[in-house]
């Protein structure tokens, strides 16, 4: 568990460094202008297939639904029919990570912590297309189009949630107008 919530902070401190400066962070479009170092850090998590493979877990864990043995939809017509259709969910191909429930970076938790970071290399992989971003894809989503509907579906339900948004004010004005569009292209 410490080992999951000490890599994380140190992931998203990573991100931070690279993307700020003199403690202001960087609009998307700075970050972009000076790829070097966050591609470097791109390029490290590129390099560990079943770390992605792991935060793609952990959005699927993030889903209530997935989450409490959601594999069974409802029959599409309640008052005609009682049979439950069942659909099996994708593996990722590694667990998730932990779910410590201590504060991880400046998150309330190691999953809400992942998901951020997994926010921020989809952004990075969407606003910088080259090798590393191509394999940190096609890691990530796989040859399985079940799969790929499906971390699609959680992620683009995942940014409408509240405590996905960042609370800074400027993040914020960031994340609706820029970077949450970019993620759902």
């Amino acid at each position: 568990a410490d080992i999951c919530l000490q890599g994380l902070e140190l992931l998203l401190q990573l991100f931070v460094d690279t993307t700020s400066n003199n403690n202001k962070t960087l609009s998307l479009a700075e970050q972009l202008a000076t790829p070097r170092l966050t591609g470097l850090l791109m390029e490290v998590i590129a390099r560990e297939p079943l770390f992605i493979q792991a935060l793609a877990s952990t959005l699927l864990m993030s889903s209530k639904v997935l989450r409490d043995g959601g594999t069974v939809l409802p029959a599409a017509n309640i008052t005609t029919s009682t049979t439950n259709t069942t659909f099996a969910i994708a593996d990722t191909g590694s667990p998730p990570l932990l779910c410590v429930m201590e504060k991880c970076h400046v998150y309330l938790h190691t999953h809400l912590a992942a998901l951020q970071l997994l926010y921020r290399l989809i952004i990075l992989c969407q606003s910088m297309e080259n090798e590393v971003s191509d394999l940190i894809w096609s890691t990530f989503i796989s040859d399985n189009d079940d799969l790929a509907l499906t971390l699609c579906a959680q992620f683009l339900l995942t940014l409408q949630q509240k405590e996905f948004k960042p609370s800074n004010k400027v993040e914020a004005e960031e994340f609706d107008k820029i970077t949450s569009p970019l993620v759902r292209h």
